[in-house]
């Protein structure tokens, strides 16, 4: 019984281990994605700001918040979005679909840089780019959550059926256990009935014993 306390601890021990770890996973590459949307919405708001008032500060902003949304959109080709959902492929079109687009803004952007007035031209081209990431990533984010949940949904048919697993094995081991004690009752009650067996066979044989002891000396009385 000891064992299979022990063993089942263990066991459950290390799947909750394995579910904590996943789950982390899971938050890891949803960040990327949620990030990688967040960022786009502030780079599009820095740009209209800086169309309605193209001001230097507001440009260097632009350049600033374009950074930010390029950073945390290279997490989904190379961090926990691509290596939890190296399988998806509709998710991984999608990652690399965003990748394009900012690759393109990056062309567009890092040449003008640091000529505000090339900049201020550019504005409306950046924001049209700008718009097409924020509607990307935002379907990112949506079938990221889809696939999220099918995979909870996968891995809560694959715990079940480890539970069940183990339950059975249980289930097994106890009525193992519960047949050796029992094999071992019968064993006890056997041998205690062959002792009692012996017992009356020995107070029998010392009975006869005895009478034949005094039967034989009646006999040497009676001869003598």
């Amino acid at each position: 019984i000891v064992v299979i306390i022990v063993t089942t601890s263990l066991f459950l021990s290390l799947r909750e281990r394995q579910i904590s770890v996943a789950e982390s996973v899971r938050e890891d590459a949803m960040w990327a994605v949620f990030q990688t949307h967040r960022e786009s919405a502030r780079l599009i708001e820095a740009i209209y700001l800086a169309i309605s008032s193209p001001s230097p500060e507001r440009m260097a902003l632009i350049t600033q918040r374009f950074d930010l949304v390029y950073s945390r959109g290279t997490l989904l080709r190379g961090g926990y979005f691509a290596t939890r959902f190296v399988d998806a492929d509709i998710l991984r079109l999608q990652a690399n679909a965003t990748m394009v687009t900012l690759s393109a803004m990056a062309e567009l952007i890092d040449p003008i840089s640091r000529d505000p007035k090339a900049m201020r031209e550019a504005l409306p081209a950046i924001l049209l780019i700008a718009q097409d990431i924020r509607d990307q990533s935002n379907r990112l984010v949506i079938r990221t959550n889809e696939q999220l949940d099918a995979q909870r949904v996968e891995d809560r048919e694959t715990v079940l059926g480890h539970y069940n697993q183990l339950a059975t094995g249980v289930a097994a081991m106890t009525a193992i256990f519960i047949g050796i004690v029992a094999l071992q009752f019968k064993q006890l009650i056997s041998l205690l009935k062959t002792q009692r067996q012996l017992r009356h066979l020995s107070i029998r044989n010392t009975r006869s014993a005895n009478n034949a002891k005094a039967a034989n000396e009646a006999k040497s009385m009676f001869l003598a």
